[in-house]
């Protein structure tokens, strides 16, 4: 029975850091997709700027 409990909350840890790098790799994909979105708007902006030079 001890044994069994062990085991539970050594898997319920490992589950929970699982969650916890998921939840912090979802925020990275947030960030690169926010980033990469800005880049784009910089881009289509400096093509404006050569076009009039």
């Amino acid at each position: 029975m001890v044994k069994h409990l062990k085991r539970v909350i050594v898997k319920h840890k490992a589950n929970q850091t699982t969650f916890e790098r998921l939840k912090d790799e979802k925020a990275t994909m947030e960030a690169l997709r926010s980033s990469s979105n800005e880049f784009h708007e910089f881009l289509k902006g400096f093509k404006n700027i050569l076009k009039w030079l």
